[in-house]
């Protein structure tokens, strides 16, 4: 319920009941309230931005293994024809020899 008429002309705002010191804490506190807002902002897009760098780096380092793989595997088959075409090198030979002792 309302207070009556004659009341409220003498009751001040209640801005004005409030000190400066309280309207200055407040400024303050909402500030800092801002503050942590945008430091969790930029700590979560920077967090954001280093697991886009991991990402990026598992990538590579998977390309780089597999691409590890594959050399690996060209030097064995590249290492099985040496051994092939020494093989068939040394029967050709034999039979040559055979060849001109017979």
């Amino acid at each position: 319920m309302a207070p009556p008429i004659d009341r409220l002309s003498t009751q001040p705002p209640q801005s004005a009941n409030r000190s400066p010191l309280y309207d200055t804490a407040r400024r303050e506190a909402a500030q800092k309230v801002r503050e942590a807002q945008d430091y969790r902002q930029q700590k979560a897009q920077d967090t954001d931005k280093a697991r886009a760098q991991a990402d990026a780096a598992r990538e590579r380092l998977q390309t780089a293994k597999t691409e590890e793989q594959q050399a690996a595997e060209r030097v064995r088959a590249a290492k099985a024809d040496e051994q092939q075409a020494t093989r068939a090198s040394q029967q050709q030979l034999r039979g040559k020899a055979i060849d001109v002792v017979a």
